[in-house]
This record gives C-alpha cells, structure tokens and sequence, in this order.
C-alpha cells in the first residue's frame, strides 16, 4: 500500500494555506486536502472521458443520494434536464457536464465530506500513513525551491493538545512499537512520547496524520528513521484460526519506510 509522489502534484501550492498546514498542525490535514484533490481531479476526468458510464448506470442516483445524505441542496439531474427541455440522450452527456458546473459550489462541498471519511479510515492504518509521508518526504526533496513548497528540514513545533488527544485514543493509549501501556495506570514510570512517524529530519512534516504514540525507550531507538507498527486489535476470536494464533494478543506486523521504497521499486 503505497502513495505515489505524483499524487502531491494534483495539491493547490498556489495556495499559501497548503504549505503552512505542513509547517504548523492544522485540522484540515495533508491527507484530507490530498484526498480531496484525488477525488475530484478523478470525478471530473472521468466524467468528461466517459459520461454515458454516468448515465446508464445507478451513478448520478448514487451523487443525488449523497447529496442528500450530506445535506447538500442541489437539483436532481433529471429535474435539471426537465427544466431545459433535454429530452434526447444524445443531449444528456452535455448536459450532465453542464449539471456539474452550474452546481460547482455543491460538488466541492461533498467531495469535502468525501475526503473527510477518507481521512477518517486511513488516519487508523498507521501503514498506510508511513508509506503515504514516505512518499510526501520523497516530493518533497525532489521539488525544493518550486512553487511555494516548504524547504527541508521542516522546523518543530509544539504538538496541540488536540492532535495528542486523538492520536492517544488512536492508539490506545500504548506504545505502537512495544505494546507498553502508556496510560500511567500500570506503570506510574511510563513516559508517553509524540512521534513523528516520518521524522522531520528525513522529511516528515507537523501533520497529525504524521504522529503517532510511543514509549521513550522506543522514541530514542528509532531516532531520525521512518517506522511505525500496526497492531491489529481481534475484535472477535476466530476459531478456525485459533490453534495457529496465539490467544487474546495483539498481532503486531512492523514496516519501515526503508521496506516500502523497496517493494515500490
């Protein structure tokens, strides 16, 4: 699972706002504002490379239940098409383009509830968020001095109490490399450390989908590098694996950015 470097390509650095969120923690994440650039860059090619896909298919009742979902007020397409009088399907490709632009201010607005969830799902895979800063780190080297793209290394700052919140619940409250409880229940010694997963020495950025949770004995061992681990929690027992699982523990599975660039080459 990895992110290509070219996906950061589709970001808008014009916008000074893009670099300041990777120089100072900011709610709107690196990982939303990239998934949203993703999805929308990918909805309107798509849309103009194959329309009859969207109009012979349950895709535009699936955009307007959406729309509904999110709250979203915009008209249906077949009403937009009834108060134009297109009645031809050869008429309707234009008009469906013609729908996404005349409505442009409520497709940007759901394509942010979109990347919303998808911060919200990959902001639990602390796999994908190594390999998804790796390759930020790896853009980031290779544009240096274009656009208004930050220089490296990315100064520190001070971690909001609000970022430490949620990575704290994210990861349980325990070391994601050793499993040790950091919660000051079972070890009144325990020290919790806010990490960067990619350090800001190797590229990382002040992101909190770039944080994660550690001990200081781990913090200090793994220094400069990139790495993280993904413990998977068994929600339920599975019996039919049982014999080859050891019981009621957590299954760590440990990456390094170093892997990852390995299995992309």
């Amino acid at each position: 699972m990895c992110a290509d470097p070219q996906l950061f390509d589709m970001l808008d650095w014009d916008d000074p706002r893009t670099s300041r969120s990777l120089l100072k923690f900011s709610p709107e994440s690196i990982l939303r504002k990239s998934a949203y650039a993703f999805l929308f860059e990918w909805f309107r090619r798509d849309l103009r490379k194959n329309p009859e896909a969207w109009l012979e298919t349950e895709r535009c009742n699936a955009l307007c239940s959406d729309f509904k979902f999110y709250g979203v007020a915009i008209p249906p397409f077949s009403t937009y098409c009834r108060c134009r009088h297109i009645q031809e399907p050869e008429d309707e490709d234009d008009a469906l383009e013609a729908w996404t632009l005349d409505h442009e201010s409520a497709f940007l607005e759901l394509f942010r509830y979109y990347s919303k969830e998808a911060e919200h799902i990959l902001f639990l895979n602390r796999h994908f968020l190594l390999s998804f800063h790796a390759s930020l780190a790896e853009f980031l080297r290779t544009s240096a001095g274009k656009k208004q793209i930050p220089a490296l290394p990315i100064p520190r700052v001070t971690i909001p109490r609000w970022v430490k919140r949620a990575i704290y619940f994210r990861d349980s409250g325990r070391c994601v490399f050793c499993n040790t409880d950091l919660s000051g229940l079972l070890d009144i010694e325990s020290d919790e450390h806010y990490d960067h997963i990619v350090a800001l020495a190797s590229g990382g950025v002040n992101d909190p989908t770039n944080i994660q949770l550690a001990c200081r004995r781990c913090n200090l061992k793994k220094y400069k590098k990139a790495a993280s681990n993904f413990f998977y929690p068994e929600w339920w027992k599975d019996k039919a694996a049982e014999p080859e699982r050891s019981s009621g523990r957590l299954e760590a599975r440990s990456v390094s950015s170093r892997a990852l660039v390995a299995r992309r080459r």
